[in-house]
């Protein structure tokens, strides 16, 4: 699965870019809803190290083609017009190869569900370490998701058992460890710089079964190695995520 964060242009197309702007990752300037689909094509999106690649800013439609019938897309970001791709997905064919991520309050992410004409994959994000987070986590078990995208600064014993609740009940639990700080601090540097047991491990054994990573090939290596890649082809359950 690969996380996507998707925009609206001024002229109504949509393209994936995760900020509301393009001054970082291109080299053009302004935000994605000021400017038009043919604005967009002129500048060349930056590589990781700065520099300017070859690459254009990716039309979504194109991201659904490419990924068609190969991979699941987790999309982030659009809320507001989340129907328009939903319509677009089922135009394409791929409408049961995404999933939609809700934001982190009940009501607003109820809002977002309900606005949703086709019957599609969602999955809400929960602040773990906040005082409403039980309640959330009740909520969405009640109502029998598929997965929840679980945030954490640490991983306190009151974290611990909300994380056994989630995975008692059969649900998929996501981590994006690329940042120590919804992570509970288990990141891909924790894996690569003290050995993976001693991060991704302790993610593994509180019940985590999708990893949003910047480092997938370690990853799969860790899983195969310790005999966790085959649980993944026998079990649905237990997903890799890449990140944007």
């Amino acid at each position: 699965m690969i996380e996507i964060d998707v925009r609206r242009t001024k002229d109504g197309h949509y393209v994936l870019m995760h900020n509301a702007t393009i001054d970082q990752m291109t080299n053009g300037s302004g935000s994605i809803d000021s400017l038009t689909l043919k604005d967009l094509r002129r500048y060349r999106l930056r590589g990781p190290d700065g520099k300017l690649t070859h690459e254009r800013i990716p039309m979504l439609q194109e991201v659904f083609r490419a990924a068609k019938g190969k991979i699941l897309l987790n999309i982030d970001k659009g809320y507001s017009y989340y129907p328009e791709i939903c319509d677009l997905a089922a135009r394409m064919g791929v409408l049961q190869e995404i999933n939609f991520k809700l934001p982190d309050h009940v009501s607003e992410a109820h809002a977002i569900r309900d606005g949703l004409t086709a019957r599609v994959e969602c999955m809400p994000v929960i602040v773990m370490d906040r005082n409403d987070a039980a309640e959330s986590v009740a909520y969405y078990l009640e109502r029998g998701v598929g997965a929840i995208e679980c945030v954490m600064s640490q991983i306190t014993p009151r974290v611990a058992e909300l994380l056994c609740q989630i995975e008692a009940r059969g649900c998929r639990i996501l981590v994006g460890t690329m940042w120590p700080q919804v992570s509970g601090g288990y990141t891909d540097e924790k894996a690569i710089r003290e050995g993976a047991d001693a991060s991704w491990g302790v993610l593994l054994r509180h019940g985590t079964t999708v990893f949003q990573t910047d480092h997938p090939q370690e990853m799969l290596d860790y899983l195969n190695g310790y005999g966790y890649r085959g649980a993944i082809n026998k079990n649905p359950g237990l997903r890799l995520a890449i990140s944007k």
